[in-house]
């Protein structure tokens, strides 16, 4: 019986390997971020590509075994990435602070 991969849809994909490299000083080889995301080499090399189209990352192409590897590094941190603010009323605030 052989495996197939399961179908994972191309944004969770980015957002794993975006995170990979985060988690690994915003720079890593393909063969790193399959290890980290259990991801497919040939689904990583093309996520990565596709986000070098769009100059999220960098690829640069190292020499390895067969066609060689590419070192993604992140080129742009995530200074403006859109983030969830949580706001407390003045009533949640007013209740922390007396200890309700």
């Amino acid at each position: 019986m052989s495996k197939t991969p399961a179908k994972i849809a191309p944004a969770e994909a980015r957002a794993m390997f975006l995170a990979a490299l985060r988690s690994n000083n915003h720079t890593a080889l393909t063969s790193e971020i399959a290890f980290f995301t259990t991801l497919p080499v040939s689904v990583v090399r093309r996520c990565g590509l596709k986000l070098a189209s769009e100059n999220k990352v960098a690829a640069v192409l190292v020499p390895g075994r067969g066609k060689g590897e590419y070192r993604f590094t992140i080129t742009q941190l995530d200074l403006f990435e859109s983030k969830e603010i949580t706001r407390t009323s003045f009533w949640q605030t007013f209740r922390k602070i007396l200890g309700f």
